[in-house]
């Protein structure tokens, strides 16, 4: 049997995986002594914590308050706990391709660290858009990209201001 999520299971996934954000940046806000950079992960933390309130209430608007769909009961460990498959993303604390912040890092690290991961979710769900079930589903992980490329580019922004201003 083939593998295919469907748009709950896709909003499953990207809710977790900004929890988990929110969860990566609110540990690395107390790693920083100093109140600028504590307070910048800090805000990386909200930023995701929201997100996954909007991604939460888009999943309720789309299936109705209370007309979600139920699991399919196929045997599939993952396709009956979709929201597991967040943990092996972006920020999940074992993961081999990025690091923790030490409380070393200057605000340009941060950032530079903090656009990586967005990539790193980006690829994810374009991944994921492979085994998409439906148009829909396909629509919805376009939209969840196009979210996590703003945030890219607001935040290049953001480090574009900062470098000139240091200048």
């Amino acid at each position: 049997m083939e593998t295919e999520f469907n748009v709950d299971q896709v909003f499953q996934i990207a809710v977790r995986i900004q929890q988990n954000g929110a969860e990566f940046y609110q540990e690395m806000a107390k790693r920083f002594r100093e109140s600028g950079r504590r307070g910048l992960c800090s805000e990386l933390a909200r930023w995701r914590a929201e997100r996954a309130k909007a991604l939460t209430e888009e999943r309720k608007q789309f299936f109705g308050s209370s007309d979600l769909p139920e699991t399919s009961g196929r045997d599939d460990y993952i396709m009956s706990h979709p929201s597991e498959m967040a943990d092996l993303a972006v920020f999940s604390h074992d993961q081999y391709h990025s690091k923790p912040l030490t409380g070393q890092e200057s605000w340009e690290e941060i950032l530079k660290d903090t656009i990586g991961r967005c990539e790193e979710v980006i690829v994810f769900f374009q991944g994921l858009k492979g085994f998409a079930q439906d148009g829909i589903t396909k629509k919805t992980l376009d939209e969840i990209v196009e979210e996590e490329n703003n945030y890219i580019n607001q935040l290049r922004a953001r480090a574009n201001v900062r470098t000139a201003s240091s200048e």
